[in-house]
């Protein structure tokens, strides 16, 4: 999948714009540029299913925009699509159910676009309607779609990392940075961040009763996570970006895009594990350039840097899921840039690894489709394609 830092830089200001390029490939050692594949694979994937896609004529199964999906105790699926302002249902054999929302304001109509989607284990639907870059509505719905409840929520960069309802409360995590109580409650607990370290932190939030308030809520919780210290101006702005998932038992894991870092944490904040991946390359503490010419004129320069991270899944049996790639970025992947998507695609790959870190299989680019984001749920991964095909596609989880 992907994932890349676009930062245009001109005489007068710098503008950083942030795409996301993630991925993967599987091989090993190399010799004479081949790979040799080293890993023995104790899981695989099969494409069973298909929802969307730019050739799909059946408007119940047509998808605008998808951005996020979910799955009930009866393992019916709900997507997110963005662009119809909707929730669209498929039952466990992915046939067509039925429809929730539409634009409007009105009963069952959402005023603002769907973002995410999480079920609790009592059947409700949490939607988050994106307001703008730092405001959620959070709405509870009925399996029928009936409005239970709404919050209005303050949000940390809600394009790329999802709230997560806990699984065994009505809890909901989602990342938050240097907030002034985050940085108050830390020193109080002698973390020294100022000399030591960027503060990051995940907020465990408690959902609030009915409220149309601007005022954000404040985090019930923090769960602190040490960053990484840049003195490049550039690399500083990315160097600690993560991405975060849940697993059953609600314990958190931290991927770091940009750090060959993962770790695990109890829902009480306390660190349990901390591993890294298996890579070649090391990670990026000055920014790699390269310049944008157009007309053969350099209009600005192309900042990137290493990836190890992009999205993070835990599988029904404790496994890690983790989308990477299998190179370093280099200066020649950004020549042409009617190529750079092919060159990245290439390099991209699903690792998995056991709940100690141990690195079960990789899954090779040319085993699944490309998209921006992916979800596991049972023995399924997900993986939403919300820019070229419009699809969601469905593999099953094999074991070998």
């Amino acid at each position: 999948m992907k994932k890349a830092y676009l930062v245009i830089l001109n005489i007068v200001s710098i503008s950083i714009i942030i795409t996301h390029l993630y991925g993967s490939q599987v091989y090993g050692k190399q010799k004479n540029n081949v790979g040799i594949i080293q890993r023995a694979n104790k899981v695989e994937i099969s494409l069973i299913k298909t929802i969307g896609g730019q050739e799909e004529q059946n408007e119940k199964y047509i998808l605008n925009l998808p951005r996020d999906v979910s799955v009930d105790l009866n393992k019916n699926l709900y997507i997110v699509d963005y662009g119809d302002f909707a929730i669209k249902i498929y039952n466990n054999k992915f046939e067509y159910v039925s429809t929730i929302g539409r634009r409007g304001q009105g009963p069952g109509e959402f005023n603002y676009r769907p973002w995410h989607i999480n079920i609790d284990n009592n059947g409700y639907m949490y939607v988050f309607l994106l307001e703008s870059s730092s405001y959620y509505f959070i709405l509870k719905l009925e399996s029928n779609g009936r409005e239970v409840q709404r919050n209005r929520m303050a949000v940390f960069n809600p394009g790329v990392n999802k709230p997560r309802i806990m699984n065994n409360s009505d809890k909901i995590i989602m990342p938050i940075q240097d907030t002034e109580k985050l940085v108050k409650e830390a020193k109080e607990k002698g973390l020294d961040i100022e000399k030591e370290y960027p503060l990051l932190g995940i907020g465990i939030y408690d959902i609030p009763k009915i409220s149309d308030s601007i005022n954000p809520i404040i985090p019930l919780k923090y769960i602190y996570i040490k960053g990484k210290k840049s003195d490049d101006p550039i690399t500083k702005a990315g160097i600690n970006d993560i991405y975060y998932t849940i697993d059953k038992d609600d314990n958190i894991y931290v991927a770091f895009v940009y750090q060959n870092r993962i770790e695990k944490y109890s829902p009480e904040g306390n660190l349990l594990s901390s591993f890294k991946l298996d890579k070649k390359y090391e990670e990026t503490n000055k920014a790699k350039t390269v310049d944008i010419i157009e007309n053969d004129v350099k209009t600005g320069v192309r900042v990137f840097m290493n990836i190890f991270s992009g999205r993070i899944n835990i599988d029904n049996k404790g496994r890690i899921w983790i989308f990477t790639e299998n190179q370093p970025r280099e200066k020649e992947d950004y020549k042409d840039m009617s190529k750079t998507d092919e060159i990245i695609r290439k390099r991209e790959e699903i690792v998995v690894l056991d709940r100690d870190g141990t690195e079960l299989s990789v899954i090779p680019y040319t085993s699944f489709n490309a998209g921006q984001s992916f979800r596991i749920y049972n023995d399924k991964l997900y993986i939403i394609n919300s820019t070229s095909e419009r699809a969601v596609y469905i593999y099953q989880i094999v074991e070998k």
